[in-house]
């Protein structure tokens, strides 16, 4: 049999994702927020795709940018070549004090 889908409100959505109403309409009004149904002038929320909406979000660090296609892999981060070979010098333009 197959379960009847199941419609949350704004105020409702944004308390199961932990989030504000406020920051859940904003999310709506710039394309950034879950999938929503418009009925009328109510927007309303399937349970599954605010829970696949915050699964798609899911990191492992604040570095990780979501394109990592393993756990173990990380996003390639160049050093400053210069640094890198020990060609800088350290702060010297601190006066000495009398």
């Amino acid at each position: 049999m197959e379960q009847a889908t199941k419609f949350l409100s704004t105020p409702q959505a944004a308390e199961r994702l932990g989030l504000s109403a406020r920051t859940l309409e904003e999310y709506r009004r710039t394309g950034q927020g879950p999938v929503f149904h418009r009925f009328g002038y109510l927007a309303r929320y399937r349970v599954t795709d605010l829970e696949a909406w915050a699964a798609a979000r899911r990191r492992t660090t604040t570095a990780d940018d979501g394109n990592a296609v393993s756990q173990g892999e990380r996003p390639n981060r160049r050093r400053c070549p210069r640094r890198a070979r020990g060609r800088l010098r350290p702060n010297r333009s601190a006066r000495k004090r009398r």
